[in-house]
């Protein structure tokens, strides 16, 4: 750390506080049937990780999980003291995240307050596509229409979505619907091109 310090490199830090996926998405590798079940490493051991990442001015917090949020109370908590300890440290200074699919209440208040400590930049909800016949190829839900709407109603919280190109049963039209909704609703867009 010191020596990438003096060579002005800024360092981040890759932090795992849970392991496995209980969704079968099939485009995605974190939901093959090895790791269906979600392990979760011990608090303590995450809470002393995070205060050592604050004492030697780590710049980002990048969590490993595949779905943060998935346990709303446990993370909440997780992310609290990563706030606790940018204000007593300075550092870390960001979080970055992967949130989970199925974004309950207090998963968006969880962002809200990381959005307040100036720590996140955008809570991503990971649609993949809007099309449903995609939807039901790819073995996945997206989070329902009327969650959705509160979301995107609830300006307090810079929401972005990801869209991959390319997945089984997406044509070019049912892709630019997607993007033309998004638009309408004012969702930022990250787009992904699914590997050949």
């Amino acid at each position: 750390i010191e020596e990438a310090k003096q060579q002005g490199a800024i360092v981040n830090a890759l932090l795992e506080t849970n392991r496995g996926c209980p969704f079968k998405c099939t485009f995605c590798d974190w939901g093959g049937l090895t790791f269906q079940k979600i392990h979760c490493f011990d608090m303590d051991r995450i809470k002393a990780e995070i205060t050592w990442l604050g004492e030697n001015q780590i710049e980002m917090l990048s969590l490993a999980d595949a779905n943060f949020g998935i346990f709303p109370e446990r993370d909440h908590e997780i992310a609290q003291w990563a706030i606790q300890t940018k204000q007593q440290y300075g550092f870390p200074k960001f979080f970055d995240t992967s949130w989970t699919k199925n974004t309950k209440p207090q998963t968006l208040e969880t962002a809200k307050q990381l959005m307040q400590a100036g720590m996140l930049r955008k809570f991503v909800m990971s649609l993949q596509t809007l099309d449903d016949q995609t939807l039901t190829n790819i073995k996945r839900r997206n989070i329902d229409g009327s969650r959705f709407s509160s979301l995107i109603q609830d300006r307090s919280v810079s929401v972005a979505t990801e869209l991959i190109v390319g997945l089984p049963g997406e044509t070019l039209d049912s892709y630019k619907q997607g993007v033309c909704q998004l638009i309408d609703d004012e969702i930022k867009l990250i787009s992904t091109l699914l590997p050949l």
